[in-house]
């Protein structure tokens, strides 16, 4: 009988060679939460954060109400007067009134909103009223568009608008 001998392996190292700190996966997981702890606390700041508030020159704010004023001008022309029909029995022609109305309510509600954004010194009740008109005209332009308008959703639609309407005519004198 051969006499066997149990082998013996090597000594296992009794601690594992430890990657470099800066390859450790607990120190990244530790990275990666401060930074969302921080970009949290961030956001929560800017959130609560009151706006800037700027104050503006009774020049600035003249001009600002001027240029508005001007802008509502021709939306009013455009909505109010609107296009006469110079053919009131052709059809043709009545649609093509249609598309202008459409176009003047959809085109001077976005006009309006947009000269509102550029002269952030119009007065705050000037700019109230106008926003409040540029909606309830794009309001109405869509509902035409999508020949939604009876008489139930179109009704108050105008009477907003003809109220909106005589409120900045006051405001621009």
């Amino acid at each position: 009988m051969t006499n066997v001998s149990p082998t013996v392996s090597a000594p296992e190292h009794s601690h594992r060679e430890r990657d470099p700190w800066w390859k450790s996966a607990r120190l990244t997981t530790y990275a990666a939460l401060a930074i969302a702890l921080i970009a949290v606390v961030v956001a929560v700041a800017a959130w609560l954060r009151p706006a800037a508030s700027h104050s503006f020159s009774d020049q600035e704010s003249a001009q600002a109400k001027a240029n508005v004023c001007s802008a509502w001008a021709p939306v009013r022309k455009s909505v109010w007067v609107g296009t006469p029909n110079p053919h009131p029995g052709d059809p043709v022609a009545q649609l093509a009134v249609a598309a202008n109305v459409r176009l003047a309510m959809l085109g001077g509600g976005s006009y309006l909103r947009e000269t509102l954004a550029a002269e952030p010194a119009a007065p705050a009740d000037l700019a109230k009223a106008v926003t409040s008109v540029a909606n309830t005209l794009e309001r109405m332009g869509v509902t035409y568009l999508a020949r939604t308008g009876t008489p139930a959703v179109i009704g108050p639609l105008k009477h907003d608008l003809d109220s909106e309407g005589a409120q900045i005519d006051k405001l621009c004198k």
